[in-house]
């Protein structure tokens, strides 16, 4: 059996009667259950970009509320560092003249990585790259300079067009 249940803030977050469409009232909890056993054998919380894993009864009163990004209960939990992504790939360019351009990645606790290797295009160009595992957002550099960013594009594929309105 499993149950998946909506749970309001705490008060001593947001007061009742502050909750509006805008403040995300709210957390998602997951439980699974063994057959006979009153308490979980998983549990899960995540809200406000934060997340408890665990896997048990926690003495009846669940797991606790996440003060950090991700927290573990009772386990081991393998860490990947956030890769520099790989050099984009230009899609077009208008020609106007060399642009080099690179990617930095940047990760949901906002722990940004090196530039990825720059390319070079004739000019402000449209760019294409893949998913970085672990990224959240990209920041655009153009010529070492950010001109845009942080971009959230869904989608494994990213692509993006430099519309420089200074030309």
């Amino acid at each position: 059996m499993a149950i998946i249940q909506g749970e309001g803030l705490e008060y001593s977050e947001v007061p009742r009667e502050s909750w509006t469409g805008e403040n995300h009232p709210g957390r998602l909890r997951f439980q699974t259950f063994r057959p006979h056993h009153p308490e979980p054998l998983t549990d899960l919380i995540i809200g406000q970009g934060k997340m408890s894993v665990g896997g048990g009864g926690y003495g009846g009163g669940g797991l606790p509320y996440p003060s950090e990004v991700l927290q573990l209960w009772g386990g081991t939990m393998e860490k990947y560092p956030l890769a520099s992504p790989k050099a984009p790939s230009i899609v077009r360019d208008d020609g106007s003249g060399r642009k080099d351009y690179s990617l930095v990645a940047i990760g949901p606790q906002g722990h940004r990585t090196t530039a990825s290797p720059a390319v070079m295009a004739g000019g402000f160009a449209t760019l294409r790259w893949e998913s970085t595992p672990g990224a959240d957002a990209y920041l655009v550099l153009r010529d070492d300079q950010v001109v845009a960013g942080p971009l959230r594009i869904e989608g494994s594929t990213k692509q993006w067009t430099d519309t420089v309105t200074d030309r």
